[in-house]
């Protein structure tokens, strides 16, 4: 059987407000993706470098924390966001 997909609801009663903050966590989420974007690749030369990380540790921190604050404010804000099940980004449910 389907597994049923659960609708979005906004928890909060003060809807403005949650939609202004939703509005300004995704324009974090746009200004670091086109930060990301702007990232050139290399070769890695393992006798040069020791990470083979093109967007270093910096960009990878600061993907974590957007994910971590997108995460709470949608546990204390949203219901039906269940699709995503980890602060690690890397569970996804494909429900859709």
């Amino acid at each position: 059987m389907e597994k049923q997909i659960e609708t979005l609801e906004i928890t909060n009663p003060n809807k403005g407000w949650v939609t202004g903050e939703l509005e300004k966590l995704l324009d974090e989420w746009v200004a670091w993706q086109q930060e990301v974007a702007e990232i050139q690749d290399y070769l890695y030369d393992p006798n040069t470098q020791l990470d083979v990380l093109a967007d270093g540790e910096e960009n990878m921190q600061t993907h974590d924390i957007l994910h971590a604050k997108t995460l709470t404010f949608l546990n204390n804000n949203i219901q039906g966001h269940g699709f995503i099940l980890g602060f690690d980004g890397r569970v996804v449910t494909e429900q859709i």
